[in-house]
């Protein structure tokens, strides 16, 4: 995950200050430079790859609710990249009522040192109805601060159907 952090959010590995947010709230949030392999496409590195092999779907979001990270089973879900996660708010990628009325209080409580376990139900964009089991572990940065969430989504089928 410090490799994840360092490709992700460190100014001298690859990114320039903006005027967003960073996941302290003190420092401007990281912009992602024009050109590379990222902003480009997805170039997974080993660690990287190393997630997309795991039948989770999991995402790496900091205390700003952008997404630091995604793996490709969880940009598939949502049929995009990997790459278009990348410094988009959560609230973007997933419903606004979702956002503010499920994942927002979570992820306050995760950022607050906690672990959170929760399950829900959700439509795939096919119409299949999936149960989650959704864990929110805080997210260390190479400081031991916390710096965000870690996001395990683990998807069973539903017997349930979208009427």
């Amino acid at each position: 995950m410090t490799e994840l952090f360092h490709r992700y959010l460190d100014p001298v590995e690859g990114f320039q200050e903006s005027s967003a947010h960073s996941p302290d709230r003190s420092k401007p949030f990281p912009a992602r430079e024009t050109g590379g392999p990222l902003a480009e496409g997805y170039d997974p590195s080993s660690h990287e790859l190393l997630l997309d092999s795991l039948g989770e779907r999991i995402a790496v979001v900091g205390l700003d609710y952008r997404y630091i990270y995604t793996n490709k089973r969880n940009a598939e879900f949502h049929a995009k990249s990997p790459s278009d996660f990348v410094g988009k708010h959560l609230g973007e990628m997933i419903e606004a009522d979702r956002f503010h009325d499920r994942a927002k209080p979570k992820l306050d409580k995760c950022f607050s040192g906690q672990t959170v376990q929760y399950d829900y139900r959700i439509a795939d964009l096919m119409g299949r109805i999936y149960d989650v089991n959704c864990r929110m572990t805080p997210f260390l940065g190479p400081d031991s601060k916390i710096a965000g969430a870690v996001i395990v989504l683990n998807m069973h089928p539903s017997l349930a159907r979208v009427g």
